[in-house]
């Protein structure tokens, strides 16, 4: 008699799954600031949201669009977005108009923004971007999309300057690299220290901002998210180069898969991957191997360099980094086969961890041994002198009858202890010694430096090269590019830190909970 019930209640769990599914929807909140009370007015942002908007609307999005939103109004139109979303769905975000950064925090900029006042009432009546509490993306996340894409078409490390059509806004750096929530891909329009382009020139007739008409060119092309993005890197540098400027887009990606908006792409990641092994010795490969060793010459780690040499076997490059290995296990310091200092090559390319110098990235060779218990130094045992006689040097006469039986030997001194990022200092008696970073030999910079000097730095910078690491070894391909950007990007940040042991914990820390 339970059989009818059991069967009515997998028809009804069934249906109910089939309507959930059938329930998730495409949902796009647009908004386009270029009429500003206080600040520099803008000529595209409104027609790059218009332009936005319909192209999402053609290909099914359920599009929410605002233009030249006051505080008030953009607070109403994020909540009401916000209250749209259901479990499920996938959101797309774009944000065109001014954005500034406290140096931590990316901030979106309201029509009615004042220009007076400390930065905290500024940040006050700006919308964070993501600030893990209630920043725009945040609340996005909160309500568990299935794929959240945000395109941020605002300006970047500049102060504004209405003169050259650039879109910033800042109190000192503009916007600051942002680390992607899972299931997040962000888009920003220009890449750290740059600023994007309104238009290229004063006479300039297209109606969208040079970023913009680039990425909706390509986003309707049958190809994925990234692919897109990729080509839109390409072409926007190159346009602003015509007019003597950098622009690259940068991307920050925590999607796992392709990502397919327009509901017609082309795979071509497995076709990518199989024409890369097919052909090693294409160009395009070949470049990415001159690159990467960019990155890798300086390396202090033999286990990154020995993952670089097995990545590219039968390179040159791959030779050079064997013989970096070799370099490294001979007794002075490592010969410079790429160019600068340890510090040097991390300041210069924002490059991964792991080639700046990782921590625990393996046995270190015995050469390296020495600089690294150079930081805690341990007690050597002095000769005892001899009590059966004097000295040779003093005469008979003058002899101490008596001389008192000897002192232990005294400990070689102990470093002043490293005051670490939480306020306790290291190195007390008791304590196991602390693992630095094998990089530290040769740190140079004032971030590097504080790393060095304090356990819990040190420890955390260990612990982020081990995951990061692990990371490289999972992924190949285009995976492992975006991985390496990040990661530039990141350094870029925690550098940004200087000697401020906080910054530096908080940034350690976020790196090592995206890398888990």
């Amino acid at each position: 008699m339970f059989e009818p019930l059991r069967t009515a209640c997998a028809a009804a769990l069934i249906c109910t799954l089939w309507a959930g599914a059938a329930m998730a929807r495409d949902l796009a909140l647009v908004i386009g600031n270029d009429s500003y009370d206080n600040v520099a007015d803008l000529e595209r942002a409104r027609a790059d949201a218009r332009a936005y908007g319909a192209f999402f609307a053609e290909r099914g999005f359920e599009v929410f669009l605002h233009e030249d939103v006051g505080g008030r109004d953009m607070l109403v139109a994020l909540v009401s977005f916000y209250d749209e979303i259901r479990p499920g769905d996938r959101v797309v975000f774009v944000f065109a108009g001014h954005g500034w950064s406290d140096g931590v925090e990316n901030y979106l900029v309201p029509r009615d923004i004042g220009v007076t006042g400390s930065p905290t009432l500024i940040a006050a009546e700006s919308y964070p971007l993501r600030n893990g509490v209630n920043g725009v993306l945040d609340e996005i996340v909160r309500r568990g999309p299935s794929l959240v894409v945000a395109v941020i078409d605002a300006c970047r490390d500049n102060p504004f300057d209405a003169a050259r059509g650039t879109r910033s806004f800042g109190l000192e750096r503009g916007l600051v690299p942002v680390e992607a929530p899972a299931g997040t891909f962000i888009a920003f329009s220009a890449s750290a220290g740059q600023t994007a382009l309104d238009r290229l020139t004063p006479t300039d007739a297209a109606s969208n901002s040079v970023f913009s008409r680039v990425f909706l060119e390509e986003l309707a092309k049958p190809q994925n998210l990234h692919a897109a993005f990729k080509e839109t890197q390409r072409a926007v540098n190159a346009l602003a180069r015509t007019v003597g400027h950098t622009q690259r887009p940068a991307y920050y990606d925590e999607v796992i898969g392709d990502v397919c908006l327009t509901g017609a792409c082309t795979p071509v990641s497995a076709a990518a991957s199989v024409g890369v092994e097919a052909v090693p010795e294409t160009p395009a490969p070949a470049f990415d191997v001159v690159r990467e060793w960019q990155d890798f010459a300086m390396s202090q780690s033999v286990e990154a360099l020995e993952l670089f040499a097995e990545r590219h076997e039968g390179s040159p490059y791959a030779a050079l980094a064997r013989e970096r290995i070799a370099a490294l296990a001979e007794p002075g310091p490592a010969p410079d086969l790429g160019g600068g200092e340890a510090g040097a090559e991390t300041a210069r390319s924002g490059g991964d961890e792991t080639e700046a110098g990782p921590g625990d990235a393996g046995p270190a060779p015995e050469a390296q041994v020495a600089p690294q218990a150079a930081l805690v130094p341990q007690p050597e045992p002095a000769p005892a002198p001899s009590i059966d006689a004097p000295p040779a040097s003093i005469p008979a006469a003058e002899a101490p009858v008596a001389p008192p039986p000897p002192a232990p030997p005294s400990p070689a001194p102990a470093p002043p202890a490293a005051q670490s990022a939480d306020g306790s200092e290291g190195g007390s008696e008791g304590e196991t010694e602390v693992v630095r970073p094998d990089w530290c030999p040769r740190a140079a910079t004032r971030t590097e430096t504080a790393i060095c000097g304090s356990d819990r730095l040190s420890a955390l910078d260990v612990e982020m090269t081990r995951l990061y690491l692990a990371e490289v070894r999972r992924r190949s391909g285009a995976d492992e590019q975006i991985l390496r950007v990040a990661q530039r990007d990141w350094l870029r940040t925690r550098n940004a830190c200087g000697r401020d042991a906080e910054c530096l914990r908080a940034t350690y820390e976020r790196r090592i909970r995206a890398l888990r």
